[in-house]
């Protein structure tokens, strides 16, 4: 993210960071905000959670296995608050939606196909490689875990945080650009060094956050609130005086050379040769253009004439720098006014935007990459031509999707709604309980009269279970047979056993940060990734694109109260014939305790879920002895 190479360049010369205390300047100003770029503290999140885990635990494999949602939870409450204590408030920014508006997607897409291509090499290396010290790294580069961003977005949520939701363009403009008038505004925290750049901008890098180690006292251990707080920031000015430059116009030319996310595979490339330095050296290009030289007066003025693409990438660039661009979105009509103001709003997942305006981005899961395995989104096409029925204008018929289509290259298929789901602006009007019908029914779509019990039939089965036991196990309920179904019914077929199944269940009605299964360092198999991917992307679509759609995802469990990758990584291990082998005795004991407590206690709501699915004597819930066998072919 942002200029190639800036950062590292920065971070090694104390001569353009300016060091202060925290605590002290918020004493000074009586409080006072920092800006934080979404994503980039999602990424800190992740890091210090895991150094956590692993810390505790002494598990290599706690990014890989899932998410530790619940973790990220204390984390997030444990930072904010600290912080608060010392007067600092926190102002998030999050990205438009890949799609939303034209001009950053013809900009933007070469760098996304590159990240996509990035992504798919680790999935090949997975298949042929152990899990080497490399590999583990590139997957946690490349992969986050599957509802990271999700539970970041609840978290701060439940702690009355601002979060500001871009409906157009990415979010650094829109950091910049409101970091210049509101008076409380002290500094952005990111690591995208385009903020280094930008007009009037102060950033401090993560790297350069908390660097006494007053915050978080030791490395990987919950923030605590400080008495210090020191931190380094870097601004434009600084670069422009260390580097003896003449204005902020000679910086941009810099970053344009350098290479930010536009001009990285437009301009760079061409900059040993048209200005005669050794490729990758900032300095040389720095001394190069104190001594005069521009970009108009150089051999890239004759392209820019010639290649109408990199004269507007340039030109964009400098205007962004500068705080001239405005993005916004096409309307369509009232409807795209709406769904924007829900965005916004933090009530609609900005993906649906996007799909409003006719364009999908995939997303990419760790999961097995083979033609035997079916990509998870290629298996929920259907349930989409139904969402894009309630999300498109009356118009339109069709969003093209671009990422993994049934290959391992960038593709695009033009995928046509279902017709039968009406639109979100009607459904509003719609009572809770009707809503709850209408998304029962949209999960149960797979199920036939065969698979109930003679008594409910087809989808009523869902509905009976969400009248008698409640949302929470009517969501679960849903989301695992929606799971095993779309499983059934891909092609090729994923099929989840019944052992796996128990495994499934039992992860999700387990407390997980009370489970001793967490401290068993299993390494997870291709299998265990991918059933996990798709369980996680099921609850993706139900939570936050369907269930938030329909205004009830708050009557739903939170990725931190049912998901954790640690309990449940152990629990699909041990239920595949390999994993009985692979597993010491000890942590097969273990596991078959946690899982046999697990199954007495929801013992009924577990056949209602295997209702069809599994033959009773498959299942076997009926479990006195306290470690009988939980493997099944």
């Amino acid at each position: 993210m942002g200029i190639r190479g800036l950062m590292n360049y920065c971070l090694h010369r104390d001569e353009v960071i300016n060091y202060q205390d925290l605590v002290a300047e918020s004493s000074r100003l009586g409080g006072f905000e920092l800006f934080v770029d979404f994503y980039s503290f999602c990424q800190f999140v992740t890091e210090n959670v895991h150094q956590i885990l692993t810390n505790q635990g002494h598990n290599r494999y706690c990014h890989e296995s899932g998410g530790e949602y619940q973790y990220y939870d204390d984390y997030i409450t444990v930072f904010v608050n600290s912080l608060r204590s010392i007067g600092i408030d926190l102002v998030f920014f999050v990205d438009a939606p890949r799609g939303s508006e034209k001009e950053t997607w013809d900009e933007k897409f070469t760098t996304w196909k590159y990240r996509f291509e990035e992504e798919i090499q680790v999935l090949k290396l997975l298949k042929k490689e152990n899990w080497s010290s490399k590999l583990l790294k590139e997957c946690r580069n490349k992969f986050r875990p599957h509802l990271r961003d999700l539970q970041v977005q609840l978290s701060l949520e439940s702690l009355n945080v601002e979060v500001k939701y871009c409906s157009a363009g990415e979010a650094d403009l829109h950091i910049c650009k409101e970091f210049s008038i509101r008076p409380r505004a002290y500094a952005i925290l990111s690591n995208d060094s385009d903020f280094f750049i930008y007009k009037a901008s102060v950033c401090i890098p993560w790297n350069l956050f908390d660097v006494r180690k007053d915050f978080q006292q030791n490395e990987g251990s919950f923030p605590k609130s400080p008495k210090r707080l020191i931190v380094g920031t870097i601004r434009p000015e600084t670069l422009i005086k260390y580097w003896r430059l003449r204005d902020h116009d000679q910086l941009v030319d810099v970053a344009i050379l350098c290479g930010n996310d536009l001009t990285l595979s437009l301009v760079t490339p061409k900059v040993p040769e048209y200005l005669d330095v050794p490729p990758g050296r900032i300095e040389a290009v720095v001394a190069r253009i104190r001594q005069g030289l521009t970009i108009e007066i150089s051999r890239f003025a004759e392209d820019m004439e010639r290649d109408e693409k990199m004269r507007k990438t340039i030109e964009h660039s400098r205007a962004m720098y500068a705080l001239l661009l405005d993005p916004r979105l096409t309307y369509k009509g009232p409807f795209t006014i709406v769904l924007e103001e829900l965005v916004k709003a933090g009530r609609l997942a900005p993906n649906l935007l996007a799909m409003h305006f006719n364009v999908f981005w995939r997303k990419s899961v760790l999961q097995e990459c083979s033609s035997d395995v079916p990509f998870v989104e290629d298996a929920i096409l259907d349930l989409r031509r139904k969402l894009y029925s309630m999300i498109l204008n009356d118009s339109s018929e069709h969003v093209v999707e671009y990422g993994r289509v049934r290959s391992e290259e960038l593709r695009s298929i033009r995928v046509t709604c279902s017709g039968d789901i009406p639109r979100l602006d009607v459904l509003f009007a719609w009572s809770k309980d009707d809503k709850m019908k209408l998304f029962l029914q949209l999960f149960a779509c797979h199920e036939t009269d065969d698979d109930q019990s003679e008594d409910c039939g087809q989808s009523h089965a869902h509905l009976h279970i969400y009248r008698q036991h409640g949302n929470v196990a009517a969501f679960l309920y849903s989301l695992i047979r929606y799971l095993v179904h779309v499983g059934r019914q891909s092609s090729p077929p994923l099929l989840i056993t019944c052992g796996e199944f128990l495994a499934i269940c039992c992860a999700m009605l387990a407390h997980p940060k009370e489970s001793p299964l967490r401290q068993l360092e299993i390494k997870p198999s291709m299998r265990c990734l991918t059933i996990t991917a798709w369980l996680q992307h099921c609850y993706l679509y139900m939570y936050n694109y369907i269930g938030m759609a329909l205004d009830l995802s708050r009557e739903f469990p939170t990725p931190a109260a049912i998901f954790s990758g640690l309990v449940l990584v152990p629990m699909l291990v041990n239920a595949s014939a390999e994993g009985h082998v692979a597993l010491p005795p000890i942590y097969q004991l273990t596991i078959e305790s946690e899982m046999n407590a697990t199954i007495k206690k929801h013992s009924v709501l577990l056949a209602s879920i295997a209702t069809g699915l599994y033959l009773p004597d498959e299942l076997k819930l009926n479990r006195n002895a306290p470690h009988s066998s939980l493997r099944h072919s």
